[in-house]
């Protein structure tokens, strides 16, 4: 039995040998997934991805604390050709010091599973396959499963509790990318003439926002006070929703893509801006380019992707987002179709 006081490095569970059942990938038995599991510390340097699609036979068996990997078309197609970056898949992995278990949908080539680990292992992330399936674990450690509703709609995570806090992303990802560029030069983002993109610190920064002529802001989180909120120069709309999958974030683009036009009509800036500059904010930044540059939400995505490469919604936020997309196509029409299904309730993790 190993003492769980005693911090056991996460590597010595990840074998850097090849499987004669799984050449050049690394597995992982449900022996050594029990034991880390029990030495793990409460760092959050542990990620298990559920790649199963729904019709997988048990798939209302769940290893627990592992999350679910339910990729809207339009990041699945990321996935196939290896351009997703690896936020995307989870906001765990703002570093490769995480360390990802999978389980996995089939160890086929082009299996979800297999795209997932040949992104991470590029980047030199240490992941495994878990060698057993559910069904087998239960059998002979049922402490590590838990049985849900299949038709559960708590795609991010198992255990019932809400998303990681992203704020540590911003530092995180500017480590990485220092020969870049400065962790205070990521934002603002202009994502066109007008509309900026931006983090709590920017919101907060009246140097950066009068060098950009920002008047009006968009506040896209339920905690964070309006700053300049007593100075009339500024204008601001508040929309208090959390980065989770309970909210309907949808519910505010019209009120946000009036206000952002009402800034553009005064001449002034908008700056849309969430705690760390991902999620919330981005999806507001992607509705207003799908309504008034006519665009899908494919080539908005790929628009804000080239200006800010760290950008995550959440995958409800992208369900929405395509809703969203079918609504202007069926108002207006639109130059493209609409992405493939990716509704609040019509996620996919095959590979098919």
């Amino acid at each position: 039995m190993i003492d769980g006081s005693k911090e056991i490095p996460i590597n010595h569970y990840l074998p850097s040998s090849s499987s004669d059942q799984l050449p050049d990938r690394n597995v992982i038995s449900t022996e050594c997934l029990a034991e880390l599991l029990r030495a793990r510390s409460p760092d959050k340097k542990l990620l298990i991805l559920d790649c199963r699609a729904k019709t997988s036979i048990d798939y209302s068996l769940v290893v627990r604390g592992s999350k679910r990997l339910r990729l809207p078309s339009v990041l699945q197609r990321r996935l196939q050709s290896g351009t997703l970056t690896v936020t995307s898949l989870s906001s765990q992995l703002t570093t490769n010091e995480c360390k990802v278990i999978l389980v996995p949908d089939s160890i086929a080539s082009s299996s979800v599973a297999s795209k997932v680990y040949d992104i991470l292992a590029k980047k030199d992330y240490s992941v495994a396959f878990l060698a057993e399936t559910p069904a087998e674990i239960v059998q002979t450690h049922p402490d590590l499963i838990d049985e849900v509703d299949s038709n559960d709609e708590n795609i991010m995570n198992l255990s019932r509790e809400p998303l990681p806090d992203t704020s540590f992303i911003l530092p995180s990802f500017a480590a990485q990318n220092r020969d870049r560029r400065k962790e205070t030069d990521l934002f603002p983002v202009q994502i066109l003439p007008y509309l900026y993109l931006g983090n709590a610190d920017t919101a907060a920064n009246r140097q950066k926002l009068d060098a950009h002529g920002i008047r009006f802001i968009v506040n896209v989180t339920s905690n964070l006070a309006n700053t300049f909120e007593e100075d009339s120069r500024f204008h601001y709309l508040k929309i208090a929703v959390d980065d989770t999958c309970s909210h309907n974030l949808a519910a505010h683009f019209d009120e946000a893509i009036q206000f952002i036009d009402e800034a553009r009509a005064k001449g002034s800036a908008v700056l849309v801006h969430c705690l760390a500059g991902i999620s919330r904010s981005v999806t507001i930044c992607l509705a207003y380019l799908m309504h008034t540059m006519h665009s899908s939400l494919e080539d908005a995505f790929d628009l804000l992707l080239k200006r800010n490469g760290m950008i995550a919604p959440n995958f409800h936020f992208m369900g929405q987002l395509t809703d969203f997309e079918r609504q202007l196509v069926s108002a207006h029409g639109a130059p493209q179709e609409p992405s493939s299904s990716c509704s609040n309730t019509s996620f996919s993790s095959s590979s098919e």
